[in-house]
């Protein structure tokens, strides 16, 4: 590995990459875990690029430490690098990725927060572009938690941010052509607010989530959106071709307000979310609803569903469009 040790005995707390290309072949870190205040810098990411020539399935750089930051730069994995950055060491926080570039990682992670079982919390990814990653962004560690991911864009990714067992605020970036999904479930709440997407297989696979204000405009007709259950989905604006999923609400516990559909594909046809099928919430299934005499007799619709639930206990409406 190639060394970079920047420690608070130095007189210096900047590392500066003029512009270049710098080709290595071996694993950079920077060893220890402090690095208060540190920075590493390129000049600009369109002429300042670290590019990957070493072994296949290796990680460009291990970066350790916390209250840092590292901008500026393109890493360029050449479809061959593992890694672009693999955040290693112990705890850490207040760190900042900010005008970063991560490219061709076709069968890797630009920038991964997966490392050490102390975890990374609050720390800002800001500006940076993910192109043509297998994982834009991952963070498959339980105590990988409440990144924020602010103005950033994904473009031709598989998945685009890979929140795994960790989770991600995601704020203001665009997605472009995610061959899977832009963004993936978690196992915590978050929130993912005012993104665009364009073309992708799929907005968001997961649940427990607080989506509002996206804007969702995709030809993919196997498009689909999981709403998952204990999902808030406010003023969200969803543009698919007619042989796109319907957007699909599992569980229980939602709120869907204000949410536009350019259409609706489910198996109730006017419903803009597919809905859990339960024979009780809809009305069959028990003698007291059969043939719905209930919805007929108050206002002589048969699509309008009334029925009295036992587990839990109540009454339930299903009110659908237009009625």
């Amino acid at each position: 590995m190639l060394a970079m040790k920047v420690s608070a005995a130095d007189s210096f707390s900047v590392l500066y990459f003029p512009a270049g290309t710098y080709l290595i072949t071996d694993s950079l870190y920077n060893p220890g875990n402090g690095y208060d205040g540190m920075i590493i810098m390129g000049e600009d990411p369109a002429t300042t690029t670290i590019s990957w020539g070493g072994a296949a399935g290796s990680t460009m750089f291990y970066l350790t430490g916390w209250y840092l930051r590292v901008s500026r730069l393109t890493f360029e994995g050449n479809n061959n690098a593992l890694n672009g950055i693999f955040k290693a060491g112990g705890f850490s926080t207040h760190n900042e990725f900010s005008d970063i570039v991560f490219k061709d990682f076709n069968t890797g992670i630009g920038l991964n927060l997966s490392g050490t079982n102390q975890g990374h919390a609050e720390n800002a990814i800001l500006r940076c572009t993910f192109s043509n990653c297998a994982s834009g962004i991952a963070s498959c560690n339980w105590n990988s938690l409440d990144q924020w991911v602010w103005y950033c864009l994904f473009e031709d990714c598989n998945l685009a941010i890979n929140q795994c067992i960790g989770y991600f605020q995601i704020y203001n970036n665009v997605f472009l052509r995610s061959k899977t999904y832009d963004i993936s479930s978690s196992p915590y709440k978050n929130v993912i607010t005012n993104n665009i997407s364009i073309n992708s297989k799929c907005f968001y696979a997961g649940y427990e989530s607080f989506l509002r204000g996206n804007k969702i405009y995709s030809n993919v007709d196997s498009f689909y959106t999981a709403a998952g259950s204990n999902t808030v989905m406010l003023d969200n604006l969803i543009r698919t071709t007619n042989n796109a999923y319907a957007t699909t609400s599992v569980g229980s516990a939602n709120m869907f307000i204000g949410n536009t559909f350019s259409n609706v594909n489910s198996a109730w046809k006017k419903w803009p979310f597919q809905p859990p099928f339960n024979p009780r919430s809809h009305g069959l299934g028990s003698g007291f609803v059969t043939n719905k005499q209930i919805e007929k007799g108050i206002d002589g619709n048969a699509a309008t569903s009334y029925a009295i639930d036992v587990a839990p206990f109540g009454i339930k409406w299903n009110c659908p469009l237009g009625t």
